[in-house]
C-alpha cells in the first residue's frame, strides 16, 4: 500500500474516492485497484474498488482535496506574451496534469501550436493564478491537447 493520495472513480457508482491505492489480486491472478479512503471528509475510511483508467496521483496537495490538483486535472489560467508586433499580449492558458515517465516529475502539458508541450508543475503554478476547470474524464469536452502519450485514454 502506498502513502501517496489518489484520486479515483468507483467501479459501481460513478463517484470519486480519495485516499491510499493498493494493487490486489482477484482468484485468477488478474490485477485490479482500490482505495482506502473516503467519498468526503467526514466519512469513515473504507477499501473501495476503483476504475483503473482513472486513478490520478496528487501532485500538489493544499489541504483540502477539492482545491488539491490531481494527475488529469485541467487548469486555467492567464499569461502573458511578446508579440511579433512588439507588444505585450494577455490570453487565457490551459493546461493538464501529468506524469512525465520520461523527465520522471509531474507537470503540466500546454498546447503549444497544436503540439503538446510538458512543462514542471512549479513554473506554473508559482508564477499564475489559475483555477481548476475539470478534468479529462468528467469534461473532455474541455480537452484540447491530444494526451495519447500521457494517458491510456485521449
Amino acid at each position: 500500500m502506498t502513502n501517496y493520495l489518489y484520486r479515483s472513480k468507483r467501479i459501481r457508482e460513478d463517484e470519486w474516492v480519495y485516499g491510499t491505492l493498493e494493487k490486489c489480486y482477484n482468484e485468477y491472478g488478474e490485477t485490479f485497484y482500490r482505495i482506502v479512503g473516503t467519498i468526503s471528509p467526514n466519512e469513515t475510511m473504507q477499501a473501495m474498488v476503483v476504475n483503473n483508467n482513472t486513478i490520478g496521483y496528487c501532485i500538489d496537495y493544499t489541504g483540502d482535496i477539492s482545491t488539491s490538483i490531481f494527475e488529469g486535472d485541467i487548469i486555467q489560467y492567464t499569461c502573458d506574451y511578446d508579440g511579433l508586433d512588439g507588444f505585450s499580449k494577455t490570453y487565457t492558458c490551459q493546461a493538464i496534469a501529468v506524469y512525465n515517465e520520461e523527465e520522471k516529475q509531474f507537470g503540466f502539458v500546454l498546447n503549444e501550436e497544436g503540439v503538446p508541450e510538458f512543462f514542471n508543475w512549479e513554473d506554473i503554478i508559482t508564477t499564475n493564478d489559475f483555477s481548476i476547470v475539470g478534468n479529462i474524464w468528467d469534461n473532455s469536452e474541455l480537452v484540447k491537447v491530444r494526451l495519447n502519450e500521457y494517458f491510456k485514454n485521449d
